[in-house]
């Protein structure tokens, strides 16, 4: 393993892991605090946390991304070996979080931000509940992403070889 390899398996774990935990903190906690509020309240905090977001959250998804899949190139050679179907399961799950991010939380946020908190338009419950299940599948998807990538890193690399310490 050399050390091109060595530095893009860190990042992609550290970015994977990251996004992982901003994604569940917000199902976790946000997520349920934001369903009590009023409709007021909630476009008023929901915009907030987006503009807070902003740009830290992006940058972090792209880094993600980027990282699990020059990772995934530069194992493709140990494809048949044991921790390739866990890298590329791995970057699969990061591949379908950028999906739902791009196809579903990108027009979810713009929807929430062209809400006025002073007169609440009548579909807001409609817009939040949405919100919350696209934060749902993309803690799910960047969770089980980590989880895979991190299997697949402490696997042996190749077929009948160790890998190198972990």
């Amino acid at each position: 393993m050399n050390l091109v390899t060595n530095v893009v398996r860190v990042v992609a774990l550290f970015a994977t892991g990251l996004l992982a935990g901003v994604f569940f903190a917000d199902w976790l906690g946000i997520v349920p605090m934001l369903e009590t509020l009023s409709a007021s309240d909630y476009v008023r905090i929901e915009q907030d946390l987006i503009h807070h977001y902003d740009p830290a959250m992006p940058i972090e998804g792209i880094t993600a991304l980027l990282a699990c899949l020059a990772l995934f190139a530069l194992t493709w050679k140990e494809r048949r070996g044991p921790a390739f179907p866990f890298i590329a399961a791995g970057v699969a799950l990061m591949v379908l979080s950028t999906v739902v991010t791009v196809a579903m939380g990108v027009p979810s946020n713009q929807a929430i931000l062209a809400l006025h908190a002073d007169a609440v338009s009548p579909d807001w419950a409609a817009i939040r509940a949405h919100a919350g299940a696209v934060n749902g599948a993309r803690a799910l998807l960047t969770v089980l992403s980590f989880l895979a990538l991190v299997i697949g890193i402490c696997r042996p690399v190749g077929p009948g070889r160790e890998g190198d310490a972990r």
